[in-house]
């Protein structure tokens, strides 16, 4: 014989209890995304710094002999002068994150943080893969098309290859996670000043 169950899950659910997020776990993950983000940029600034240094490494020892070359080493290098005044500009966003001010100006901060590194991340992301693409373009004209035609334009399609995929998969596929990296970020900021 079946026995009727007339439980009342809507009350049932109503008496859960349900447990307040641990204020300093929250803190805790606040300062070391925040240090996460300085340490991410200033590793970022270093590179770009190595890597202008490689770039002039070869201006000065290979000596190219057309001028296109040097253009595009200075496309290349002004590329990642771009990217290292972003990354040094986005570590300083973060240093100055005071996080003792009142929850508003708090919030509010956070918010112009949110614009600034859209702004950094996507304007200057932009720039650089133009930039750069422009730069390699113009960068591996001596060295292609002085052996062969065939071998010059197999050269250039590979590299249309890369920045097509550099472009179209890489770029929006950075931004999405850095977009959605900051939104936790701002998130668990928020909870944590609606339970203060």
């Amino acid at each position: 014989m079946r026995q009727n169950n007339d439980t009342d899950l809507q009350a049932l659910w109503s008496k859960q209890t349900v447990p307040s997020a641990n204020l300093q776990n929250i803190r805790q993950e606040i300062r070391c995304f925040r240090r996460r983000q300085i340490a991410f940029y200033l590793i970022t600034g270093l590179l770009m710094l190595l890597t202008i240094g490689f770039a002039l490494f070869i201006a000065f020892y290979f000596r190219p002999r057309l001028t296109s070359t040097y253009i595009g080493l200075a496309l290349g290098g002004s590329a990642f002068l771009l990217a290292l005044f972003s990354a040094g500009r986005s570590a300083r966003l973060y240093h100055r994150l005071n996080d003792t001010c009142p929850n508003t100006q708090y919030l509010q901060a956070l918010s112009s943080l949110r614009k600034q590194e859209y702004f950094h991340r996507h304007t200057m992301l932009t720039a650089y893969f133009v930039l750069l693409s422009l730069g390699l373009c113009l960068y591996m004209y001596e060295y292609t098309f002085a052996r062969s035609w065939p071998t010059g334009i197999a050269a250039y399609v590979g590299l249309a290859g890369w920045i097509a995929l550099n472009w179209f998969y890489f770029r929006p596929r950075i931004l999405r996670k850095d977009k959605q990296r900051l939104e936790q970020f701002i998130g668990r900021n928020k909870e944590l000043r609606q339970q203060l």
